[in-house]
């Protein structure tokens, strides 16, 4: 019994982790990721990411190798373009991470070898010191990294309805006073004024006649 449960408990610290894969190669703002598999290669279950930095050297990269049979690593190179900016030319400087399982070794590439296509980059690789030769098929994966300083995210801008624009005023008439027509026969006020007055007159005389008459009549005795 004792044996038993010596076992048990000794069992699972016997039995050794399973690989994993690594994180995926972190976006950088300014470089392209791509992401394949390599053809033919020692190991033909490894997964093989690049990630391609423009410096005023040519460019800096990342290649990140990983598998669950061989383990992974991170190697960073260096390289440039062609002058048709077409064919990257890179070869590996140093290990960032070296994680190989029991019973591999990894190598760095002497050279690496790609040329654009219409879904990403496609060549072949050479790493004599492990005697290792493949082709390479990658796929370019869409950029997610956080936008640099001064750019705009059209869908992180808060879009506010355009406010209406005040109607335009009417432009300001001045009205025209028309004169009155005259009425016919002249103005009712003069005419008035003129008959008064011939009346006036009438009687005027006929008291200066009356007068007149009065002093002529010879006085009763």
């Amino acid at each position: 019994m004792v044996i038993a449960a010596a076992l048990l408990v000794g069992g699972p610290g016997l039995v050794q982790a399973r690989p994993a894969r690594p994180d995926p190669l972190a976006a950088e703002a300014g470089c392209e990721r791509y992401r394949g598999v390599p053809v033919g290669a020692n190991d033909s279950t490894q997964q093989f990411e690049l990630s391609v930095c423009p410096v005023a050297e040519g460019v800096r990269a990342k290649v990140q190798t990983s598998s669950l049979v061989s383990g992974w690593s991170v190697r960073a190179s260096t390289g440039s373009w062609d002058a048709a900016g077409r064919v990257l030319t890179l070869v590996e400087t140093e290990f960032i991470e070296s994680r190989p399982e029991p019973g591999w070794r990894f190598c760095l590439i002497d050279e690496l070898v790609l040329e654009k296509t219409d879904e990403g980059l496609e060549g072949t690789y050479v790493s004599r010191p492990c005697d290792d030769r493949a082709e390479l098929r990658l796929e370019r994966l869409e950029s997610d990294a956080a936008p640099t300083p001064g750019s705009i995210d059209a869908g992180s801008v808060d879009a506010r309805p355009e406010l209406p624009r005040p109607p335009t005023p009417a432009p300001e008439v001045t009205p025209t006073i028309e004169p009155t027509p005259p009425t016919a026969g002249g103005c009712a006020c003069s005419a008035a004024t003129s008959a008064g007055g011939e009346s006036l007159i009438g009687v005027a005389i006929l008291l200066a006649v009356a007068r007149v008459r009065r002093r002529r009549l010879p006085r009763l005795v």
